[in-house]
Parts: C-alpha cells; structure tokens; sequence
C-alpha cells in the first residue's frame, strides 16, 4: 500500500512542478496558470472516477464471493464512493470558476444574468 502511495504523491508532485514550472519563472500570467490547472484537473478527473467506479464494483464484488472477510470489501466500497462524490465536486467547483471568471471559453457570470448553452 505504501508504494502505491508513493507513486501517487510523486507523480502528484510531478504535475504540479511542471504546471507551476513557467508560472514561477514569470513566462505565463495567472489566468494561463488557472487555465493550466483547470485542464490538468479537467483531464484527471475522468480518469479518477472511472478507477473509484472500478474500486466500487471490485468491493462489491468482493463482498458477494468472499463474505467472510467483508470489513475490507466494505472499505473498498466506501473508498469508491468517496473517491466519486470527491472527483465529482472538485470537477464541479473547477466549471465553477472557469464560470465565474470567464476561462476557458466561457463568458464570466453576470448577476441576475442566465446563460442558456445549447
């Protein structure tokens, strides 16, 4: 488990140096930073739901055909669960801001404006 960990926090720690890499030699402005951040997250995210889907349905799985150890099928379930409500907010909070702020394509949210997209 702990090297599963440790790949995971340097390749973590890898994606952001190489996104935080041209802001902190001055090359790129913040709006391309929250630009960079946002398609990172935006690529990522899909990814992560689709493992936590997997991690949910290998639980459940596990719970049907080995009932005797069901605590660890259990947390495997409560893992996957976790894992989507959190990729499913953090994509939701990163739409959010690219609204408000008008990146990415999007015109900034206006107060008491609606934008109907088709």
């Amino acid at each position: 488990m702990r090297s599963y960990r440790n790949i995971l926090l340097r390749t973590a720690s890898l994606g952001a140096s190489v996104v935080l890499l041209p802001y902190a030699a001055g090359a790129v402005t913040v709006q391309d930073l929250i630009i960079k951040v946002s398609n990172l997250i935006n690529m990522l995210v899909p990814i992560v739901i689709a493992l936590s889907v997997v991690a949910f349905i290998w639980g459940i799985l596990q719970y049907v055909v080995k009932p005797a150890d069901k605590s660890k099928a259990i947390t495997v379930i409560v893992g996957g669960i976790i894992g989507i409500a959190v990729m499913v907010s953090l994509w939701g909070l990163v739409e959010i801001v690219q609204a408000t702020f008008g990146i990415g394509g999007q015109p900034p949210l206006q107060p008491g404006v609606v934008f109907i997209q088709h």
